[in-house]
């Protein structure tokens, strides 16, 4: 397929997923004897069939670009305000890299520009209002970390080591990231000290202060870069 083609493809049936109604739409009402509806059968085979789509994308030509291709669609749904949008993002993402981690044909050699913001994001959403998209974000994390780490060999604890525990994402991460990408990092972190949503607020402050601990920062330097502009962050 073109590669415009597939990713134009990949953008719009996102989309489609994404949007689709709350699973809770389509469900019966509570303490209700009814099974469950046709529609629900449709909604779970409509996601099953789409994640083994993007799946077999990553199958054809397994690299860390083809995840990327993926990924640049979904990142930025990881931040919707509408909980069923951000939830399906964060199991998607989670579905890809579980898949990428157990798949040793990847090739894992290749630069990986998405990282940093990726990073950002799942480290934002471990504390996540709605517990089982912390749960996904924690999980997500562990197998991005052990995809980063696939040529060392040393034990990983699963993904407990992540969940409520954002400083221990800046170590896990923090070797791997390149300088623009820890830039990201933290800049992603700034833009959410303010949100609205105080977890989402106070998880970009833990984010922030454990990347400037680990990077050696100070937290004058950021406010003096955040006021020129971030330009040369790092």
């Amino acid at each position: 397929m073109d590669p415009l083609l597939r990713s134009q493809l990949l953008q719009k049936t996102i989309r489609k997923v994404f949007q689709l109604p709350s699973l809770q739409v389509t469900k019966v009402k509570a303490g209700s004897s009814v099974p469950a509806t046709q529609s629900q059968d449709c909604y779970q085979e409509t996601i099953y069939i789409w994640l083994n789509m993007l799946t077999s994308l990553l199958s054809e030509a397994p690299s860390l670009e083809t995840l990327q291709k993926i990924l640049v669609h979904t990142n930025g749904w990881i931040d919707s305000t509408k909980i069923s949008e951000r939830q399906r993002a964060v199991k998607t993402t989670n579905v890809l890299l579980k898949y990428v981690s157990e798949h040793l044909d990847f090739d894992v050699s290749q630069d990986f520009p998405l990282l940093g913001q990726l990073v950002a994001l799942l480290s934002l959403h471990l504390a996540d209002n709605v517990k089982e998209i912390g749960l996904q974000s924690a999980e997500a994390l562990y197998h991005l970390h052990y995809i980063m780490i696939a040529k060392m060999d040393f034990f990983i604890p699963g993904p407990s080591l992540f969940h409520y525990n954002i400083a221990k994402v800046a170590k896990a991460f923090g070797e791997h990231l390149t300088p623009s990408q820890i830039n990201e990092v933290v800049l992603k972190a700034i833009d959410n000290l303010t949100v609205e949503d105080r977890a989402i607020s106070q998880a970009a402050g833990k984010l922030l202060r454990s990347f400037l601990e680990e990077c050696g920062m100070e937290m004058e330097d950021v406010r003096l870069k955040t006021e020129a502009g971030g330009a040369g962050f790092l």
